[in-house]
């Protein structure tokens, strides 16, 4: 993993509705009801955005009325837990409160910067050409201007692009491989970087380009290509292209937009409360940044926040930094850190602390706004919630599975007893694996027996017209 992946100093905050807002001016039906409890359209469309903006997976009717099913066993779900009293658990409201700042951050993006970026049709068929498309791509990276022409001015005189990837390069991998980044997918790249790398010819190294982290010279050194694209091929996912390009174009535009910010804040660090901070972050961190990191929200795992809470929580209520007269505290930095991108985290205790104070501007602004109201924010906290409260749950009854004799004897019957082998000498071996079948087993068996308690209406048909209409729908 490198600096040039798609990470920028907003990417907790970019989010996109595929919806245009003239097609999401329609009634909000229940499609769902049982018990106490219903799913209304809004909240189905906006949890089912989550799941169809990841790549690879496209709507359909069945994956709709299968989402709705689990929509419904996770609301389940999230009611059991609470019975049970995880949302008091600490990590869990401190999850929670995190991501109701996020979603802020989202719809502060949707108002300041969405707004602002117009594409043309011919932008979104290449967007969806290159989305069919990987590279094998290596590139040479320096953090100035200066250098990098330095650099291109070598290539052009005839120097060896692997004696310079072995100059300029500390990762050995790197060093030793002419700065090859492996096969990467055009939406992975800061924008004006993946524009750059896709338009690019094999074997033709490009002019230095600027990223995030610095510049950098791109050379493509294969490629694969879906053989053919058909026109109607295109129109069923034009509007996912449009989506990811706006997101590339609007990571730019947002990052512009927090710098600004930035600039006319009025920041002033306690130092005696950084160096406590930096010392207990600093060089925690080991686990080495991957490709996969930038395709998750939470970028740190449950174990590594957890180390971070045991270091810093008994002193949550210290005054890290005043922005703008207000406290900024160590409370705050704990609350912001699980949607910084893991790349920053790893790469420095200070990057992490300045990433969390921009966060903390522009949570402030979405408040100022009035945006903590709007349906979205507060709809989309609740999808958290619960699905964060169900995993708990299903975690907890997987925990409590265990293995009986006769679980064991059916599970030999079923399997293994026209093999001709006796049970007695396929015990020991057959043990782990029925305990695994009967842990995969244990949550439908569990949801079928809530469900079986109450009556549940389905209403289908508005999910269907909805998301039928989109798809007819060009913009």
């Amino acid at each position: 993993m490198t600096k040039l992946k798609r990470l920028t100093i907003l990417s907790s905050i970019v989010y996109f509705f595929i919806i245009s807002t003239a097609i999401s001016q329609v009634k909000n039906p229940v499609v769902a009801e049982f018990g106490k409890f219903k799913i209304t359209l809004d909240e189905f469309k906006i949890a089912y955005l989550d799941l169809i903006k990841k790549p690879k997976i496209y709507d359909s009717k069945k994956l709709r009325e299968d989402f709705l099913d689990e929509m419904i066993q996770t609301k389940l779900f999230a009611a059991e837990a609470k019975k049970l009293g995880v949302e008091k658990d600490e990590l869990i409201t401190s999850k929670i409160d995190s991501y109701k700042k996020k979603v802020l951050r989202e719809a502060h993006f949707d108002k300041k910067i969405k707004s602002s970026i117009k594409i043309s049709e011919k932008e979104i068929e290449e967007a969806y050409s290159f989305l069919q498309e990987e590279r094998k791509i290596s590139h040479l990276f320096v953090p100035t201007k200066e250098k990098a022409d330095n650099l291109y001015s070598l290539l052009e005189k005839g120097t060896d692009w692997n004696s310079l990837a072995a100059s300029i390069f500390k990762d050995s991998v790197l060093s030793k491989s002419g700065g090859d980044l492996g096969w990467v997918y055009w939406d992975q790249f800061d924008h004006e970087l993946s524009m750059v790398a896709y338009r690019l010819k094999p074997g033709v190294y490009s002019k230095p380009v600027k990223s995030t982290f610095g510049y950098h010279i791109i050379k493509v050194t294969d490629y694969k290509k879906k053989p053919m694209i058909t026109r109607s091929e295109y129109e069923l996912h034009r509007r996912k292209a449009k989506t990811i390009l706006q997101y590339k174009i609007g990571d730019e535009k947002a990052a512009e937009y927090i710098n600004k910010l930035a600039k006319s804040a009025k920041i002033e660090i306690y130092p005696e409360v950084f160096r406590f901070v930096y010392d207990q972050l600093n060089e925690k961190f080991k686990r080495k940044p991957t490709q996969f990191n930038p395709m998750s929200d939470i970028q740190l795992t449950d174990g590594e926040i957890k180390n971070i809470k045991t270091n810093l929580w008994d002193e949550k209520d210290r005054v890290l930094a005043k922005v703008n007269g207000s406290n900024f505290t160590v409370a705050d930095l704990l609350s912001y850190i699980n949607y910084i991108p893991y790349e920053v985290i790893y790469t420095s205790a200070k990057a992490t602390i300045d990433y969390s104070l921009r966060d903390y501007l522009i949570t402030k602004e979405a408040e100022k706004l009035g945006l903590a109201k709007i349906n979205f924010v507060k709809v989309k906290s609740n999808i958290y919630s619960d699905n964060l409260l169900a995993s708990e749950f299903r975690k907890s009854v997987v925990r409590k599975v265990e293995l009986s004799e006769k679980d064991l004897k059916d599970y030999f019957q079923k399997k293994y007893e026209k093999s001709g082998a006796s049970y007695e000498s396929m015990k020991s071996v057959i043990e782990k694996m029925a305990l695994e079948e009967k842990k995969r087993e244990v949550i439908p068996q569990l949801a079928s027996q809530i469900l079986t308690k109450l009556k549940v209406k389905k209403n289908l048909a508005p999910i269907h017209e909805y998301y039928d209409m989109v798809l007819s729908t060009k913009n």
